[in-house]
């Protein structure tokens, strides 16, 4: 007779058990920031390929530019911005959340402001019986200076009316005024000074 083998139903429980501790505790550092998203990641590998200043393909400058439009990049390019300075790494977490406090001010400036450029790109689009004022919107991105300064702006947009600013513009502009949008983004340096 062939011998059966039984399979232990508590070790198969305690490897699951171990499995999903293991994942529920990385979201859970994703989350609050300690480990970075995969998400984060690549936009952090973008940020330095585009500041290194390498050839870069039309692909992947549009692909900054909608970057550009995403709420969470300006951190992405604050972290970049920190890591440059070669003594950030050996500061007191005091010191380095002074330091970020000081880069954000000198960056990015007075967060009401930009709340302001969101109300504008939000007035950009008209009710249905008046047309559309797509060069409001277009002055609000010459206006800022940098990429960080359209994401943050995108952020104060996203935090007042619950929607993507890229979703958006696409909902009153056509793929020639985006492209407009995306060529003032491309030109704009990733951070700069307000």
């Amino acid at each position: 007779m062939a011998e059966t083998k039984n399979i232990d139903t508590k070790a198969i429980l305690n490897i699951g058990l171990l499995i999903g501790a293991f994942l529920v505790g990385k979201k859970l550092l994703e989350t609050f920031g300690v480990l970075k998203t995969t998400e984060e990641k690549a936009q952090e590998e973008q940020v330095k390929t585009l500041e290194e200043g390498t050839s870069a393909d039309q692909t992947t400058i549009q692909q900054n530019a909608n970057l550009a439009l995403t709420p969470n990049y300006f951190m992405t390019i604050l972290r970049y911005a920190l890591e440059k300075n070669p003594k950030y790494k050996t500061y007191s977490k005091e010191q380095k959340e002074a330091t970020a406090k000081k880069y954000i001010q000198l960056y990015i400036g007075d967060p009401t402001i930009y709340l302001k450029y969101a109300e504008d790109i939000a007035r950009a689009k008209n009710v249905w019986w008046l047309p559309d004022s797509e060069e409001k919107a277009f002055a609000v991105f010459r206006l800022l200076k940098s990429q960080q300064q359209i994401s943050y702006m995108a952020y104060r947009f996203y935090e007042k009316y619950k929607i993507d600013l890229l979703e958006y513009l696409k909902t009153f502009m056509n793929t020639e005024q985006l492209a407009q949008v995306q060529t003032i983004i491309k030109n704009k340096p990733l951070f700069a000074l307000r």
